[in-house]
C-alpha cells in the first residue's frame, strides 16, 4: 500500500493500438491482402504479434 502514488501527473499513461497501425508496423511480403479485409483478419493479425489467446 503506498498512501502518495508515485506518478507526478494524471494524464494516463498508455497507447491505443489499432490493427492498422499493427498490420503497417508489422506486415510482411504478401500480407496485403489482410490490409484489405482487416475485420475478417483481425483476430489471427493480434494472435500473430500479441499473445492473446492466454486468459489471464
Amino acid at each position: 500500500f503506498q498512501p502518495i502514488p508515485l506518478r507526478n501527473t494524471i494524464i494516463p499513461s498508455y497507447i491505443t493500438i489499432d490493427t492498422n497501425v499493427i498490420l503497417s508496423l508489422f506486415k510482411n511480403k504478401g500480407e496485403s491482402q489482410m490490409n484489405k479485409k482487416t475485420k475478417k483478419y483481425k483476430n489471427h493479425i493480434w494472435d500473430k504479434i500479441f499473445k492473446t489467446n492466454k486468459k489471464l
